[in-house]
C-alpha cells in the first residue's frame, strides 16, 4: 500500500513521469493489478497519451467487466475520439 500512496503523491504533485515510472515498475511484477492499471490510465490520460490510457482502461475492463470508473473513463475517451463537427474541418 505504501507504493500506491507514493504513486498518488506523485500524481497529485503533477510529477507524472515519476508516478508512471513507479506504476510501470510495479505492473511488471503484477500486470493484472486493477488499481495500478487505473493509475496508469489516469496518468497516461493526463499526459495526453490517450492510446496508452485507453489500453489500461480496457485491460481493467477485461479483468473486471463491471468496473465503473474504468467504464466511465473509457466512454469519455471514446466520446472525445468519436466527436466530429463538419463545420470545424477545413476542406
Amino acid at each position: 500500500m505504501i507504493i500506491m500512496n507514493k504513486i498518488e503523491e506523485f500524481f497529485k504533485a503533477n510529477k507524472l513521469e515519476e508516478a508512471l515510472s513507479l506504476c510501470n515498475e510495479k505492473l511488471e511484477a503484477d500486470s493484472n493489478n486493477v488499481e495500478l492499471l487505473m493509475y496508469s490510465g489516469r496518468i497516461n490520460q493526463k499526459m495526453g497519451e490517450t492510446r496508452l490510457a485507453t489500453n489500461a482502461y480496457l485491460k481493467v475492463l477485461s479483468i473486471e467487466p463491471d468496473h465503473t470508473e474504468a467504464k466511465t473513463a473509457f466512454q469519455m475517451i471514446k466520446g472525445i475520439m468519436d466527436y466530429y463537427c463538419k463545420d470545424m474541418v477545413n476542406p
